[in-house]
Formats: structure tokens, C-alpha cells, sequence
């Protein structure tokens, strides 16, 4: 797994030793390490097997060694960035991206930050300031970075399981996100499930000097509405940037591959790399469950015979993906209410390249999925002072989670989460953008669940590409009017991702029938699992006397739900797969004498 972490001790007397390090690395499972330690500060970082020999994977200083810097992931401009800062005189001897992050951090302090694309999570020391500095990258979602405070000792890493295993962090479960949990589906940043472990948001960095941490955002999104008046030319425009995203995903000579849903995202990827004379390209579909109805398997194939792509598929994975539930936690390091496909078929894609292209994240960038469009029918019939409580009506009935029956920990009520939300807002001059604005700041200014990042990128040690969470293409779509976002026809539904559709028809770059399909979710059948396969383990674990005893759920609000969703009389798959989630990622990551990856299959927990 690659990933950076490290400990400050602003208690100058402590000396940071080489072996904690080596224990924080050894919970990823590498044996590539790279450590720098300064008396109080030690800095380490781990490489996947392709990024071995690579110069940018390792800790880099600048000229008189006073910044030093690890960073995770790859900086996409970084020739760009080059030539700029050797026009001021500087020369990079050691090359890759964290020696450039010194001399730009050198120049320009951390206003630097706003001017880096690319997948990315930095760490460095600031040796004659005596300061840490983390940044997260612009929203990709893919590559956390996390951090914990323990008096004057600030510990951080890519993944919690490396700041759990230091001694002087107490592994607690924070109650008071479990409301947000069982009503939103995730834990809103900066906060997770870990008592005082916390999350940087996308576009964010942390200064911490003397023990004092200071949060700032380099980056958001900003929905600056402009009259479109020529809308062929915003079209081209947005079309260009578009390929130019895609072609720089398939930059360098390692091997590249594509996942491919069926749907319209990741096929224009294959389209418009087609366009451009690429050829034998690599792509890797799945399924799950056995309606081929709830299947986008059938427009994948079409796609993949279309463009003529090396095609691989994986069906029949249920059992595989069930029993694999406890490694899945490991990696998610937080329960969750999906059984990720994603998960097995990037170990399989593994094993063909070495870097995954996705179209996932162009939905939330739009703002138009279909689950928005109930809260937009919301927000137009009520003042928008109201719009916090139509986003948690509108969260209530996706979930049907009977939360305030089911917590007995005490936790903040649904009213504080209604105004985490209300302070989510901005006056964007249109309803549909307010939506969008809450969706992605309750989200953490991220595009992409980090859940599908952390078992795709840590789980295989394979590199990630999101053509579509490119900065310029965000910026285009965040300044276009609303009519070319989600645009609306008389007599039937609206568009969604209006100006992106039109210019994929009209440089014909996919057939017609998969541009105008109709938004198909990827398909897990949990609901069926949970009354069929799953139904036996889930009512082990979730009676079993030390979960029970834990004090967290009223058993009789869990009951009823289980007896309800047995007799098919209610659904209630997402509170009970966060249940038994919940329950196996305590089992691994709280309980227990220390932090260990866990052997055992779910059939056997």
C-alpha cells in the first residue's frame, strides 16, 4: 500500500524513534519504506510495487535541507510546475514531486497548494519554522489524510489504522457520529467513527506549530453563474478540456486500464480515446446478483464490441464478495451499508495493469443524479431558509433509517445535523446549485465516495484516474446556468448533465442509445443477501452476547427491524448492513489487545 504518515512530538524533550516508524509502516503491509526523522518529527512513507524505482516516491528536501516532504499520489501539472520554478532559479537534482512541493512551498508558503493538480495527499516539515503542514488534494475523495492530537503530539498518516497502532492513541468509537452514520450513510468530515481521529476535507491543508493545529481551505467550489450566450462555443470548450483530461489519464508507459460500467461516463472515456487512435484498450466490467434487468453487463458488452476494447468481465462474485466482508472493513476502516464489486475486480484488474481509469464522480460534479431531483421538487415549494430540513426529509426516505429508536449512546439530535447542513449553504443564485453545494460540502468537497478509493487504490496498490474531477472541467460546469446543467422539457423528465450529453451526440462520440439510456445504479443485491445468504451470519453477529452488551442500539428497535425485513414487509437493508458492519469493524479496530488485519472470512467470524 502506498501511503505517507508520521508523529510530532512539540514537546522537543521526546525524540521520535526509528522503530515507531517502522510500526506505522508495517500495518500496510509493505516492505518499502522511507523515513526521515528530525529529533521530534519523524516522517515515513511506503511505495507500491510499481512506483518502486520511481524517483517521486521518496521523502525529498530542498537545496539547504530545511523543508522536507512525502507525498502520496502524483502531482499532474508537474512539468508545468517545473519549468516555472526553474525560471526562478531553482534546479531539482533529486527529481519527482515532493522535491518540487519543497521549492514551491520555499517561494510561496502554502498559498502554493492552490495551484496543484492531480490525486494527492502531502506531508511536510517546515524544519526552521518548527511546523507541520498537510494538504489534501482538490476533492478527488480518493486519497485521505487523517490526524489525531494527543496533548502536544500530532500523529497523521493516509490510513487510521497507522495512527491506532501508536500507544498514546485511545481506540474509541465517536458515539456522536453515529447519528449522522444511521441517517446520511456516512460520517460528515472532519469527523469519522474514531473518537478524536479526524479528516482533512478536500481542498483543505492543516498548519500545526507549537502544538497549535489551524485548518484553511485552498480550494472549493465556486458556483459562479455566467450567461451562456454562445452555447456551441461552451460546448467545444468543455469538450476539449474533456480530452485533454482523458489523454493526460493515459499518460506514461505503465499499463492502463478502464473500468466500464455500460453507461454513458466511463463509455465516452472509451469513445473519445477510440477517437484518438488508441488502440486495444483494456476495459473490466462486473456483476452482481442474478436480475440481468438491475445489469448494465449487456451495454458494456456493446461498448466493448463497438470500440473493439480487450474486454474482461466478472460475474457470479456474491459468495466471493460476502465472504471477503471483514478484509473490505479493514480497508474502509468504517462500517458500511454497500458490498463493494469494486473491491474484487480491481484485484483482478491487478493483475493486468496497473492503473484504473473510472468515470465515477461526474454525477455528483453535475448535481444530477436522480435522487436530487426529489429535492429539487422540495426546494421549489419552500423558502430556501427551509432547506436543510428538505435535505434530511429527502435523506429519511432514501435511508428509512429509524434512527432516533435505535440509538440509545447519546448523539447530537437531528436538529444539529440540520444545521451541520444550513451551514452547508450558499447563496448561489439558483435552487438546483444549492443542492449540489450541500451534496459536496457535507460530502467534504469530494467527488468520489472514499470508500470506492480506498478499495480500489489501497486495497490493490493500484493507481487511480478520474478524468472527469479535472480542475478545469469543474470549473466549466460550476459556471454554466442551470438550463445547461439539468434541462428541463415539457411533457417529460429533464435532462441531467445536459451540456456534457449534448457534446458527446454531437461529436458522435458513443451511439445514441447509450447517451440517452436511462441512470442505471450500480446494482447490489444486499436486500436479497440479507434474507437469504447473509441471513444466518448477520443474526449471529448481531446477537451475539458481546455485541449485544455493547449498549450502543435498542435490541428491540433491531429486531423488529430484522423480523420486518424477513417477511418482506419493510426494507430496512441499510440499518442492518450498517449494523453488522458496524459490529465487525469494532471487533477489528476497537476491542482487542492491538490493531491486526483480520484472518478470518465472514463465515468464520
Amino acid at each position: 500500500m502506498e501511503a505517507i504518515f508520521g508523529i510530532v512530538y512539540f514537546n522537543k524533550s521526546v525524540s521520535v524513534v526509528r522503530e515507531h516508524l517502522k510500526k506505522m509502516a508495517s500495518i500496510l503491509e509493505t516492505d518499502s519504506i522511507d523515513i526521515y526523522i528530525d529529533q521530534n518529527l519523524g516522517l515515513g512513507m511506503t511505495r507500491s510495487t510499481i512506483d518502486q524505482e520511481a524517483q517521486s516516491a521518496r521523502i525529498s528536501y530542498n537545496k539547504n535541507k530545511s523543508i522536507w516532504v512525502a507525498i502520496n499520489g502524483e502531482i499532474d501539472n508537474y512539468e508545468e510546475l517545473k519549468n516555472d520554478i526553474e525560471k526562478k532559479g531553482h534546479h531539482l537534482t533529486q527529481g519527482g514531486d515532493a522535491e518540487l512541493v519543497c521549492y514551491l512551498y520555499q517561494d510561496e508558503s502554502i498559498h502554493f497548494a492552490s495551484k496543484l493538480r492531480g490525486i494527492f495527499n502531502v506531508a511536510l516539515w517546515d524544519k526552521s519554522e518548527n511546523k507541520l503542514v498537510l494538504i489534501c488534494d482538490k476533492s478527488a475523495g480518493v486519497k485521505p489524510l487523517y490526524y489525531c492530537q494527543v496533548e502536544r503530539t500530532v500523529i497523521f498518516g493516509s490510513a487510521i489504522k497507522t495512527i491506532l497502532v501508536n500507544p498514546d492513541v485511545h481506540r474509541e468509537v465517536n458515539t456522536k457520529a453515529l447519528r449522522e452514520l444511521f441517517t446520511l450513510g456516512f460520517v460528515t468530515a472532519p469527523e469519522t467513527l474514531f473518537k478524536n481521529i479526524y479528516v482533512l476535507d478536500g481542498g483543505s491543508y492543516l498548519e500545526c506549530k507549537n502544538g497549535q493545529i489551524r485548518i484553511g481551505k485552498y480550494w472549493s467550489r465556486e458556483f459562479k453563474t455566467t450567461p451562456v450566450i454562445d452555447l456551441d462555443q461552451k460546448e467545444r470548450e468543455y469538450f476539449e478540456a474533456l480530452k485533454h483530461s482523458i489523454i493526460s489519464s493515459f499518460s506514461g508507459d505503465r499499463k492502463i486500464g478502464v473500468l466500464l460500467s455500460g453507461g454513458i461516463d466511463s463509455s465516452a472515456i472509451i469513445g473519445i480515446l477510440s477517437a484518438l487512435g488508441h488502440q486495444s484498450i483494456k476495459t473490466f466490467s462486473f456483476h452482481l446478483g442474478d436480475d440481468p434487468l438491475k445489469s448494465e453487463l449487456e451495454d458494456a458488452r456493446f461498448i466493448a464490441k463497438w470500440f473493439g476494447t480487450d474486454h474482461e468481465e466478472v460475474s457470479n462474485m456474491n459468495a466471493t464478495c460476502m465472504d471477503l466482508l471483514p478484509e473490505m472493513i479493514w480497508y474502509l476502516e468504517s462500517p458500511g451499508c454497500n458490498i463493494h464489486p469494486t473491491f474484487w475486480l480491481s484485484r483482478i484488474a491487478k493483475e493486468h495493469v496497473n492503473i484504473l481509469v473510472t468515470g465515477a464522480g461526474n454525477d455528483l460534479i453535475w448535481g444530477s443524479p436522480y435522487n436530487y431531483l426529489y429535492f429539487y421538487k422540495i426546494l421549489r415549494k419552500l423558502q430556501k431558509k427551509y432547506a436543510a430540513q428538505a435535505f434530511m426529509r429527502y435523506r429519511r426516505r432514501m435511508r428509512r433509517a429509524i434512527v432516533n429508536d435505535l440509538l440509545l449512546c447519546p448523539t447530537p439530535t437531528e436538529h444539529d445535523i440540520i444545521k451541520k447542513v444550513q451551514r452547508s449553504l450558499q447563496d448561489t443564485g439558483s435552487l438546483f446549485n444549492d443542492i449540489v453545494y450541500v451534496e459536496c460540502a457535507l460530502y467534504g468537497d469530494q467527488f468520489v465516495d472514499r470508500e470506492y478509493g480506498k478499495l480500489v487504490v489501497d486495497a490493490s496498490s493500484i493507481t487511480l484516474r478520474l478524468p472527469y474531477a479535472n480542475e478545469k472541467l469543474v470549473r466549466i460546469i460550476d459556471s454554466l446556468p442551470e438550463e445547461y446543467r439539468l434541462h428541463k422539457r415539457l411533457g417529460g423528465a429533464p435532462i441531467t448533465k445536459y451540456l456534457f450529453k449534448r457534446a458527446i451526440q454531437k461529436t458522435n462520440t458513443l451511439p445514441p442509445n447509450i447517451i440517452h439510456k436511462k441512470k442505471m445504479w450500480m446494482y447490489s443485491p444486499t436486500a436479497e443477501w440479507l434474507r437469504r445468504e447473509l441471513k444466518d451470519i448477520s443474526k449471529r453477529v448481531l446477537w451475539d452476547k458481546k455485541t449485544m452488551q455493547r449498549n450502543y442500539f435498542n435490541y428491540k428497535c433491531v429486531e423488529m427491524m430484522f423480523k420486518e425485513h424477513q417477511n418482506n414487509i419493510g426494507d430496512h437493508t441499510h440499518c442492518l448492513m450498517l449494523l453488522v458492519t458496524f459490529e465487525l469493524w469494532h471487533r477489528i479496530f476497537i476491542d482487542g489487545q492491538k490493531i491486526e488485519k483480520p484472518a478470518r472470512r465472514l463465515t468464520e467470524f
